[in-house]
């Protein structure tokens, strides 16, 4: 089984006490068609991130 792509997606969720939590969404999808999820959770900004399709892209070479 090979990884042939990983998709980050950016979201925000609410807190209980009304704060917002940042997080990115991880999927690695691979030659078999198995789909993984898991997330990247207290990014304090999204937008300070590096640019998220570049980071699929390294993600996906490195874990070839």
């Amino acid at each position: 089984m090979v990884i042939t792509e990983v998709k980050l997606i950016p979201i925000r969720t609410q807190r209980e006490i009304g704060t917002f939590s940042q997080h990115v969404i991880v999927k690695i999808h691979t030659d078999a068609d198995v789909t993984g999820i898991g997330e990247m959770s207290d990014i304090r900004d999204v937008a300070a991130i590096p640019d998220l399709p570049d980071l699929e892209q390294q993600l996906t070479l490195a874990l070839r």
